[in-house]
């Protein structure tokens, strides 16, 4: 009898570490995954065309944002499909910030990781600033 526990308990202790090899190989390909933030615009000039998604990737430290546009007083869209990045981020606890620099413009992003509020101060080079937010949810399929 004691012969056979000899030989089990080595097999069972082999096929549970097997098991959980590929378990622990799984969480750490999730900690590398990219998570998609859906965003509607307020307080922007004009009403948005579509939701502006924003790409998160912890791992990398990076963010992309996937413009939806607004549609300007005129009917004119403005900046659908516009993609910009991967851009450095610092990923905190409660918040997510970046920064996008364009000419003479300077965007802050702020992320609030609890409420999936954007927080943007979009300042000129001439130091006029205007302020505005995103409402953002993870996007996972719907159906």
């Amino acid at each position: 009898m004691k012969t056979t526990s000899k030989l089990i308990t080595p097999l069972i202790t082999g096929a549970c570490l097997a098991l959980l090899g590929p378990i622990q190989a799984d969480d750490k390909d999730k900690s590398n995954r990219t998570i998609t933030l859906v965003c509607d615009e307020h307080g922007f000039g004009g009403r948005p065309a579509g939701p502006t998604m924003i790409d998160l990737n912890e791992a990398e430290g990076v963010a992309t944002i996937r413009e939806g546009g607004v549609i300007s007083h005129s009917g004119e869209i403005l900046g659908a499909g516009h993609i910009t990045g991967p851009l450095k981020a610092r990923f905190t606890k409660n918040t997510i910030t970046f920064v996008l620099r364009t000419g003479d413009r300077v965007d802050d992003f702020t992320i609030n990781r609890l409420t999936g509020i954007v927080d943007i101060i979009w300042t000129e080079k001439n130091k006029e600033m205007l302020r505005y937010q995103y409402t953002c949810h993870v996007g996972n399929a719907q159906f």
